[in-house]
């Protein structure tokens, strides 16, 4: 995945799924986010902490 103006730019999608959430527009079960940062952070942790 890129950014149109900027393809050198190297992003992470991360999908964050929450099964208990009501799916309601301030509860949304499934979150999108793009990491852009530190690729030596632990991307899996810092999702299941978004998720709590």
């Amino acid at each position: 995945m890129h950014v149109k103006d900027a393809r050198w730019l190297e992003i992470t999608v991360i999908r964050v799924v929450r099964p208990h959430a009501t799916n309601k527009e301030r509860d949304p079960r499934s979150s999108w986010f793009v990491w852009i940062g530190n690729t030596d952070a632990n991307i899996a942790e810092i999702a299941l902490e978004y998720a709590r």
